[in-house]
């Protein structure tokens, strides 16, 4: 095995694989939507009990990305986000809190300025959810028992 692949989990955000390595294979942004994906792909309660046994929330490894000046960044953030049920990172579920710091939601806030029409779309949609969706979701939840 390549010396450069040898990494700490935990050490880096590319969920373990070397940046060296990966580079050579997808882009970082591919791998990461592409785990995200699986991750839409699991259920709420999977989810729930993988954030709560972790500690973590699976949403704060992206904040790298949100920091980030690349257009590809802000978008793989926001799309990674979207695979994310909002219950799990915005803060409305009482298990919960938010994953996000003010300071980053005002990062958030300004991609709306962006120059990239695409991002913009992805940062209403980001705000759709966040804001109306899930406490709706939470109601309806509360309706349904």
């Amino acid at each position: 095995m390549h010396p450069a692949a040898v990494t700490k989990v935990s050490s880096t955000p590319y969920m373990g694989l070397c940046p060296s390595v990966t580079s050579h294979i997808l882009p970082r942004s591919a791998l990461l939507y592409s785990g995200f994906l699986l991750l839409a792909n699991s259920s709420l309660e999977s989810l729930t009990a993988l954030q709560v046994s972790s500690g973590q929330s699976l949403a704060r490894c992206l904040r790298f990305l949100l920091t980030s000046r690349d257009p590809d960044d802000q978008y793989t953030f926001l799309s990674c986000l979207e695979c994310l049920e909002p219950s799990l990172w915005a803060g409305t579920a009482s298990e919960f809190p938010a994953a996000f710091e003010a300071r980053e939601v005002e990062c958030v806030m300004q991609l709306l300025d962006s120059a990239d029409r695409a991002i913009r779309r992805k940062v209403r949609v980001f705000f759709l959810k966040a804001i109306l969706l899930a406490p709706l979701n939470g109601i309806f939840f509360t309706i349904r028992r």
